[in-house]
This record gives C-alpha cells, sequence and structure tokens, in this order.
C-alpha cells in the first residue's frame, strides 16, 4: 500500500495480515540504487549496498516525506515508544499487526504521524 506523496494512507477495515511468515523477522534490500530512485520518485542519500539478512535493530533504508520532496534515508529497523525506559525495546517492537496498529499504544502515534515506505525483497 502506498499514499500519494502529502496524502495519508487509510488501511481497509478488517484488513487481514497475509503477509509471508519470513516477513515478520528477516528481509533483504537488494535493488539498485537508480531503480529504487525510480520506483519511489526518491532521492537517496546513502549508496546503497544489497543485504539479504537484514534484521530488528539493522539499518535500513527507509523513504520519507519531507518538504524537499521523497528522501531515502537509513533508519533502524525498530519503534522506540515515548513512555519507553530502555532503546532495547525497539528490537521487540518491530512489526505491527495492520489490524490493531491504530489502536495499539506502542504503534498508534507512530502510526499516526511518522510514516515511511521500506523498499523491501522478501524470498
Amino acid at each position: 500500500l502506498v499514499a500519494p506523496l502529502g496524502k495519508a494512507l487509510s488501511l481497509p477495515a478488517g484488513l487481514p495480515c497475509r503477509y509471508p511468515s519470513s516477513m515478520c523477522c528477516r528481509f533483504g534490500q537488494g535493488a539498485e540504487q537508480a531503480v529504487v530512485e525510480a520506483q519511489f520518485a526518491a532521492q537517496i542519500r546513502h549508496a546503497l549496498t544489497p543485504r539479504y539478512n537484514l534484521a530488528p535493530t539493522s539499518e535500513v533504508l527507509v523513504i520519507k516525506a519531507t518538504p524537499e520532496g521523497r528522501q531515502g534515508l537509513l533508519h533502524r529497523w525498530g519503534l522506540i515508544p515515548q513512555w519507553a525506559k530502555d532503546a532495547g525495546i525497539g528490537a521487540k517492537l518491530s512489526n505491527a499487526r495492520a489490524e490493531t496498529v491504530r489502536e495499539k499504544p506502542s504503534f498508534r502515534a507512530a502510526f499516526k504521524a511518522r510514516r515511511c515506505l521500506i523498499p523491501a525483497r522478501i524470498s
């Protein structure tokens, strides 16, 4: 699901989680930089190298909407909620279920305001 630049993405009510089980803990990023830039209409600021075994806490390429347009940036995979006392919780909060992401306290604020696209290859 991709939202137009500057628009919010709405998930259909009752959307079932039908991703392969490999999606939950590992994925890869292996596309060439020019392909990713063209696919997502984004400017990538870092040199990309193929990586095929990314796990929570890894630095991953994300596409974010910024005032300058879509930018490709490296971010750590995981979520550290505002209420967390330890950054280590980010490894445990690496996946959200589409059915409950709007309601769960851990994900609710980030889901509303801090979204990004993650180019991924799942094999």
